[in-house]
């Protein structure tokens, strides 16, 4: 049973006026950037009105973009009065003493958005590898449900060239931890695909 989960932090997001909402740090995507991620929402059905959707953050570049684009696309359809959706965030450390994604919380707390954080030993980390291997995972589809229908997995980001977002990341000044450093995953072939669609691509 894998019941080694031993270190947890939980951010709730707080009840905001008008004038406070506006002075956080969110970020607003580029036109380009938004209308491909568009695409993948529409044109797949990806996010579903009452979804709560959770953006796996990394720290990478990827995963702190998708969350930016994601609130936008959240306002966006307040103001349409479109998809209504709950949109937080989750990180699952692999436990490594040399990664370090404590700022993420203090991040998502600025952005008052709620957000899991959960840190995991070496048995977790092999679980999800042979989840890799041998599920879903290994097929990098764009959304599908997992087996057992709890949950569905989907990349809003999959028609969006990697140039773009780094450009984006940059230029947004977001607190990228460096990707595919030994510091995230120690072994560098399956634990570093389990990052880039485990963390960075995933809801």
């Amino acid at each position: 049973m894998l019941d080694n989960w031993y270190k947890r932090v939980v951010v709730y997001s707080q009840e905001l006026s008008a004038a406070e909402e506006m002075k956080i740090p969110w970020q607003s995507p580029t036109v380009e950037i938004y209308k491909r991620v568009c695409e993948a929402i529409h044109g797949l059905n990806m996010i579903k009105e009452g979804d709560k959707v959770l953006v796996c953050l990394s720290g990478g570049k990827d995963s702190l973009s998708l969350l930016h684009i994601l609130h936008f696309y959240q306002m966006r359809c307040r103001k349409n009065k479109s998809t209504n959706f709950k949109l937080g965030a989750i990180t699952v450390d692999p436990g490594s003493s040399a990664y370090n994604p404590r700022p993420l919380v203090d991040y998502c707390r600025s952005l008052n958005i709620d957000y899991f954080y959960e840190e995991q030993g070496e048995q977790r980390i092999y679980f999800f590898i042979a989840a890799f291997q041998n599920g879903n995972l290994s097929t990098m589809k764009a959304q599908y449900q997992t087996r057992d229908g709890t949950l569905r997995v989907i990349r809003p980001l999959i028609f969006v060239r990697e140039r773009a977002l780094r450009e984006f990341a940059e230029s947004r000044g977001l607190p990228v931890i460096a990707e595919n450093c030994p510091a995230c995953f120690t072994q560098a072939t399956e634990r570093h695909r389990i990052k880039q669609v485990g963390c960075d691509d995933m809801l």
